[in-house]
């Protein structure tokens, strides 16, 4: 039995007359006959009633119509949400990042996406507290689907696109001596205890960091390491050290917390990354979506 021969049966029993179903169906009469009465053998149930030319539904016929009926409904809705599916209008995506693109792009991407694919469902981890390398091995291993980190290491089956160049800034406590300055020259900076986090987290970001420290003259002095964002900050509040802040933190309102442009002006690079060999019409559809806010998305270095 295919679905075909019951949508033959279903236009026999709406039209009530061979000659009428087999235009309809857009084939000749002899094989919609011949396909009707091997229905009824397979099914061992005599389906029409035929008489006299007119053609009338027997009582197995008629419940054997509302069950095809819900057949087909079911199949045409299977065969609607295989294609949204395709289309990348159905599924999910889950998505790493770091707490820096969650206070600028991604919020913004998010809402885009949601209002061209409502049926696609938006999974947000944060990642910030975990080393880029592993950020990067669980889109490899599926367990996320696509990420946007800062200098992520180049692995030769995930793909990698520059989405937000971010302006390093210095956050020091409000009642700190160069809090009143609009830039602050980083050699300046050179006698103060400094709030940084650990190097295993994102070699390629503490290395720039560093260097920035190193080419202003100085080795930054180290009084606590630490791998959260809001963790920093509370301890830049508390007066106990300065720190470099990627400028899309801003949006985090920290009271006794100030951010101050430094010179040189240096920038910190965001990626979103994702399988080179996906398939997924929803998560490349995400990736353009991302792609998209990426080009009206400039932080300022005013």
């Amino acid at each position: 039995m295919e679905l075909r021969h019951l949508r033959y049966f279903v236009a026999v029993a709406e039209e009530m007359n061979f000659t009428r179903a087999a235009q309809r169906l857009q084939i000749t009469q002899p094989p919609l006959t011949r396909i009707i009465q091997d229905l009824e053998a397979e099914l061992d149930v005599k389906l029409f009633a035929r008489s006299r030319g007119q053609v009338t539904l027997t009582p197995a016929g008629e419940t054997f119509l509302n069950e095809v009926y819900g057949i087909l409904a079911h199949c045409e809705k299977a065969v609607q949400k295989a294609q949204r599916v395709s289309r990348g209008e159905v599924g999910q995506v889950q998505i790493g990042f770091s707490e820096t693109v969650i206070c600028s792009m991604l919020p913004d991407a998010v809402r885009l996406f949601g209002e061209r694919f409502p049926m696609v469902h938006v999974t947000l981890r944060n990642m910030t507290a975990l080393p880029v390398r592993a950020h990067v091995r669980a889109i490899q291993e599926r367990r996320l689907d696509l990420g946007v980190a800062a200098f992520p290491p180049p692995e030769p089956d995930i793909s990698c696109e520059c989405v937000l160049r971010c302006p390093l800034m210095i956050a020091l406590a409000a009642n700190h001596p160069l809090a009143g300055k609009e830039i602050i020259e980083l050699s300046a900076l050179s006698a103060e205890n400094w709030i940084w986090f650990p190097r295993h987290l994102n070699p390629a970001y503490y290395d720039l960091c560093l260097r920035l420290c190193q080419q202003a003259g100085f080795e930054p002095r180290t009084v606590q390491q630490v791998a959260s964002v809001h963790v920093g900050l509370s301890q830049v509040a508390a007066g106990n050290g300065i720190a470099l802040a990627c400028a899309a933190l801003q949006c985090i309102k920290w009271e006794g917390v100030v951010y101050r442009h430094i010179r040189p002006l240096a920038y910190l690079d965001f990626y979103m990354m994702w399988r080179s060999e996906e398939a997924s019409s929803s998560i490349l559809s995400f990736v353009q979506t991302l792609r998209e806010v990426s080009a009206q998305h400039v932080i300022s270095t005013e």
